[in-house]
């Protein structure tokens, strides 16, 4: 019976050991699990920041472009109106280049119609001179010869009637040259009125163009929303389920390490997908802006090809003027001519 005793107390302090170092083992199991789970926790918050800081990085640079771009544009804004400010007065000093010549013909025909002008009446009146002194010459013959005076006062007076229909006939034609001068001055005045208003005019605006270097988009609402979506999945994951307390020591080891290891990587996966999506959205903005630069520039070649066009237009209306005004006073010169020798 002591002997039973004693071997049953011997049994039940060994089972108390076993109980005791099971305890002590599952309580280590525990604490290291804990400890674990600390660290992931850790690690993620860092990656968390990381990430944080790449996506600040990211904006920043991509502000920073922005920036950049518009910088340029407005500085390529003033240089184009300064180019195009030069261009009007290049244009402006050409015009009146060549108006110069021009003015200078017109002053010059009409310097030299005033003389034509001056030198007939001084023949005119040296014409009505001599008349007189005809007349007084023909008046003494006829006192000293009354036959030949009757006959030559007949003559005279059909002379006289011939040189009064002449000087009506040049009178007249000096009254309608006259007209014609002066209807030709008006004609030149209004043709030069025209050529100085379409000169003048306002140049074809330019089209409107779009603006040198929009930004490129940000990211779409939806490429937004899977983005945060996979934040918001990402951070819902479940924690690693706690061991049982029943069971051996590798089960419980084995069964939290498979939980983590899936748990890495969805989570890898996650921000694998996360990249990729950043990617394809820096590649949708690149794309963007590519294709308004290529319609910017389009737009700029069709505005300088219209500008030409226009300038192209003014120069032939130019031509067609002078050509006018050169016919004008050709015309006017024969009619002079044909008049003189008549």
């Amino acid at each position: 019976k002591a002997i039973r005793q004693h071997l049953e107390q011997v049994e039940a302090r060994r089972n108390r050991r076993l109980d005791e170092k099971q305890q002590r083992s599952h309580k280590t199991s525990m604490s290291r699990l804990a400890s674990k789970k600390e660290e992931t926790a850790a690690k993620e918050r860092r990656q968390g920041e990381l990430l944080a800081r790449e996506r600040d990085h990211m904006r920043q640079d991509v502000e920073r472009q922005i920036r950049e771009r518009d910088a340029q544009a407005s500085l390529r804004k003033e240089r184009d109106a300064a180019r195009l400010v030069k261009v009007a007065e290049i244009e402006a000093r050409r015009t009146e280049q060549q108006k110069e010549p021009m003015r200078a013909m017109l002053e010059r025909h009409r310097n030299e119609r005033r003389r034509e002008q001056e030198r007939q009446q001084l023949a005119v009146r040296r014409q009505k001179a001599r008349e007189s002194e005809r007349a007084a010459a023909r008046r003494d013959e006829e006192r000293a010869q009354t036959e030949l005076d009757r006959r030559r006062e007949e003559n005279i007076k059909l002379r006289e009637k011939a040189i009064k229909d002449r000087a009506d006939a040049y009178h007249r034609r000096i009254g309608s040259e006259k007209r014609i001068r002066q209807e030709q001055m008006q004609h030149d005045a209004v043709i030069k009125k025209k050529s100085q208003m379409q000169l003048s005019a306002p140049p074809v605006p330019a089209l409107e163009a779009p603006p040198s270097a929009i930004p490129p988009p940000t990211l779409s609402e939806e490429d937004a929303h899977r983005w945060a979506t996979s934040m918001q999945e990402d951070q819902a994951l479940p924690a690693a389920p706690k061991a049982e307390k029943k069971g051996t020591k590798g089960a419980a080891v084995k069964k939290a390490g498979g939980e983590k290891i899936s748990l890495e990587a969805k989570r890898a996966s996650n921000i694998a997908a996360r990249e990729k999506e950043r990617n394809l959205a820096q590649l949708d903005m690149l794309w963007a802006w590519q294709r308004h630069e290529k319609q910017r520039l389009k737009d700029e070649e069709d505005v300088k090809e219209q500008r030409r066009a226009d300038r192209a237009a003014e120069k032939e209306e130019i031509k067609r003027l002078s050509e006018e005004i050169q016919r004008s006073k050709e015309q006017l010169e024969h009619t002079r001519e044909v008049n003189l020798i008549k």
